[in-house]
């Protein structure tokens, strides 16, 4: 029996170059994990096989570890099992609930507290809490989704109704995390795997009972074991729905004990009532009723404790369950809290020997990875099992190779038509076997995203948008889907595109499309807005594309454009309305490596776009025009700097569409009012830098402010030789990344006096 540790690397001896690069490209992709990984492959280990469980020495009682859960407090846990190693007491049997469970259920797994201290403090406990796959690793289709206003909430409709998830996340990461902390040789270890018997407590929703696990793969245990209600989805086992056992007993006594414990040495880590007083707020009052179920439950349980047993509770101060960036210090108050109990533990020691006996039955050497003999996928979903194999990058006989086991699962979840995706890998007669399990989602195929756009310079201009988009996603086993988006405000759009790949892999696709939209343009003149128009039109056509691999896309089409400006203000005599129409072809590249598109730390953008609008097809005469936009950002610790290009041009144009293309307002010479420089050739070069200033967060779920500036310089010339005219602005802005999209406070200073104040929401570039 092997864990993870060899899992993810072969000895050096038998890794090639191409694997250590292979697996460094996985961990930097892997990025939630990408610590966990490495802190695998240094502290997991694993046995060739599994040794009966040793019995305890003559006359020794049976000695039985009861954890409570607390969420980050939980890491106290590990200051305990050091002082424990410390005072050479060996543990019997453990049992623990939620965190507990967790550092528990590693314990017995094999790893040794200093381990546990590495993969507890490798993990981005902020990202494991987030569903969303990580945006590098995406298609590039889905990619695409994040490029507008629009915020992350799903609505959904279910059997004619508003469909509510039974908890604000699936769990998807932390599922994979428990998964791979709990690898074998064998496969995802089981609790008859275990080197010492474990039990984790969970919760039965339905009748609130305790469920005391035991049975079955450990990390499905520990999952539901620390469920924590409305938060995570109930885990079904054996036909019952379980959430976080603290709701029922969140310190297992009872379940040590009855795994033949005769000494019990319990570890309590919840999180104390608080003083309420008369200025406590509604949800102080709420949280501190619902706790007086847990501590009720707990005081039952340490009624079970008996002369000889041992009662923990370490001081955590002011760390609560979310402190998951304070882990080191949990672990501290876990020592010394041990430490202060050191004579009552003492009693429970035994001989250098004995205890090198139980540590040598308990800790896992290091083996070769397995070879992966078959790979199955178990699918229940609309989408083709060929669509989902293509996807796998995991191959059969060769060994397992946990960063890339990682990006498949992602990948999969990342198609955005499973409930949830996980793996699992167990031995049969036939060799190993690597199965991916596919659910399909509870919601159905349908689902609406919404958003908001808000522009004002508190003084001239104040724009808004509120945008609804609906998708229906798979419509096909060949994952084509169905988007439709309707917009009201400033600008009002109506379009809709049908998306449909023609192979297994997505490389090919056709794309037909329909867009409608009507907005307000303003026609300015050194700065002074002369005119006011109405710009309507119509484009519908077809493309054919090619996704060249998750970071690029090529798209040409042919398509017909009708529109017509029609003035609201001005002079007639100089501003007169107009229509035109045609057939056009057109062509974009794009390429897209951005991790955030709200708040990017790293990663590029690029897209170029051709339009060829023909006479032949229906133009008063055949011109050109060419978008292009690009940027790249990096970061150095949270701090962030970042470049972005636009450049805009015509080649022919006529003349009465020339002022189409248009620069000013926020991220677009922002020291200027919105809209007032324009001309047939546009460019605007931005120059960004901002930092992280604070991260708060409800529970585990940051919501960062940054504090930054830009600075930038364009202009939009008639003639495409007088580039090197230029316009400057200048100015500091504070950004938030809120549910609603990124929000931005700025102020900009343009040439001759220029100058704006800025509240924007939604996107910048």
């Amino acid at each position: 029996m092997r864990s993870a540790a060899s899992l993810l690397v072969e000895p050096k001896s038998q890794c090639g170059r191409r694997g250590a690069a292979s697996q460094r490209r996985g961990l930097r992709a892997a990025r939630p994990f990408a610590g966990l990984l490495a802190a695998l492959q240094l502290a997991l280990a694993a046995a060739a096989e599994v040794p009966e469980p040793a019995a305890p020495g003559h006359g020794r009682p049976r000695i039985g570890l009861a954890l409570s859960g607390g969420g980050a407090r939980g890491a106290a846990h590990i200051g305990v099992l050091e002082v424990l190693e410390e005072l050479r007491i060996p543990v019997d049997v453990v049992s623990g609930t939620s965190m507990g469970s967790v550092i528990g259920g590693l314990y017995a797994a094999g790893l040794s507290p200093g381990e546990l201290g590495e993969v507890i403090r490798a993990v981005d406990w902020v990202r494991i809490f987030d569903d969303r796959p990580d945006r590098q690793s995406l298609s590039f289709r889905r990619k695409q989704d994040d490029r507008n206003f629009l915020t992350n909430l799903r609505l959904a409709f279910k059997n004619g109704s508003f469909y509510v998830p039974r908890g604000l996340l699936e769990g998807q990461k932390l599922d994979f995390l428990l998964r791979a902390l709990s690898l074998g040789a064998d496969g995802v270890l089981r609790f008859e795997d275990l080197r010492i018997p474990f039990r984790a407590v969970a919760t039965d929703i339905n009748t609130g009972e305790a469920v005391i696990l035991g049975t079955g793969a450990v990390a499905t245990a520990q999952r539901a074991s620390m469920s924590i209600p409305a938060a995570f989805s109930p885990v079904e086992i054996d036909g019952r729905m379980l959430v976080d056992g603290f709701v029922s007993n969140n310190l297992p006594i009872d379940a040590a004990q009855e795994l033949g414990a005769e000494r019990i040495i319990a570890v309590d880590i919840s999180t104390p009532l608080a003083a309420i007083g008369a200025d406590s707020s509604a949800f102080a009052i709420d949280s501190q009723a619902a706790g007086f179920a847990v501590q009720e439950n707990q005081r039952r349980q340490k009624e079970r404790l008996s002369a000889g047993d041992v009662l923990l509770t370490p001081d955590l101060g002011g760390l609560h369950a979310a402190s998951f960036a304070q882990m080191q210090q949990a672990i501290d108050a876990g020592r010394r809290a041990a430490q202060g109990a050191a004579e009552a533990l003492a009693r429970h020691s035994v001989s250098e020997a004995e205890y090198a006996a139980w540590r040598a039955q308990q800790r896992r050497p290091r083996q070769a990875p397995p070879i992966v003999d078959e790979i199955r996928i178990e699918n229940d979903s609309p989408l083709a099992d060929a669509l989902i194999r293509a996807r796998v990058r995991t191959r059969t006989g060769a060994p397992l190779d946990l960063a890339v086991l990682q990006q498949d699962v992602e990948r999969l979840y990342g198609l955005d038509a499973f409930e949830r995706v996980h793996f699992d890998l167990h031995r049969e007669s036939s060799g190993m076997v690597l199965s991916y399990r596919m659910q399909r989602r509870e919601r159905g195929r349908n689902y609406f995203r919404i958003g908001l756009h808000l522009e004002t310079d508190f003084a001239n201009d104040a724009t808004y948008s509120l945008g609804l988009n609906h998708v229906v996603l798979p419509v096909n086993a060949w994952g084509a889907e169905l988007r439709s988006y309707a917009q009201v405000g400033d600008t009002n759009i109506v379009a809709s595109e049908f998306y449909q790949p023609v192979d297994p892999r997505e490389w090919l696709f056709a794309a037909p499309h329909v867009r409608y939209e009507l907005r307000d343009f303003d026609v300015f003149r050194n700065q002074k807005r002369l005119a006011r128009f109405d710009l309507e039109t119509v484009l519908a056509g077809v493309d054919l594309g090619a996704n060249l691999g998750s970071s690029t896309q090529l798209r040409a089409g042919i398509a017909y454009l009708d529109g017509e400006t029609d003035r609201e203000s001005g002079d007639p005599a100089l501003f007169a309305g107009t229509r035109f129409g045609g057939g056009l072809y057109a062509a974009s590249l794009e390429y897209d490596t951005l991790d955030n598109t709200r708040f990017p730390n790293d990663g590029s953008f690029a897209r170029a776009e051709g339009l060829l609008l023909r006479k032949e097809l229906g133009f008063g005469r055949s011109f050109e025009q060419l978008r292009l936009r690009a940027g790249i950002f990096r970061s150095l610790w949270h701090n962030t700097a970042g470049v972005t290009l636009r450049y805009d041009t015509s080649f022919g144009a006529p003349a009465e569409i020339q002022f189409l293309d248009s620069l000013g307002g926020f991220g677009s010479l922002s020291g200027f009012e919105r809209d007032s420089i324009s001309g047939p050739h546009t460019g605007l070069v931005r120059l960004l830098a901002y930092r992280r200033i604070a991260s708060p967060a409800i529970f585990a779920w940051e919501f960062p402010v940054y504090a930054g500036g830009q600075l930038e310089a364009g202009n939009a010339w008639q003639e495409r030789s007088d580039l090197d005219d230029l316009r400057y602005s200048l100015g500091p802005f504070f950004g938030a990344d809120t549910p609603l999209g990124p929000l931005y406070v700025a102020y900009a200073f343009g040439e001759a006096g220029e100058h704006q104040g800025y509240l924007f929401l939604g996107q910048s570039f």
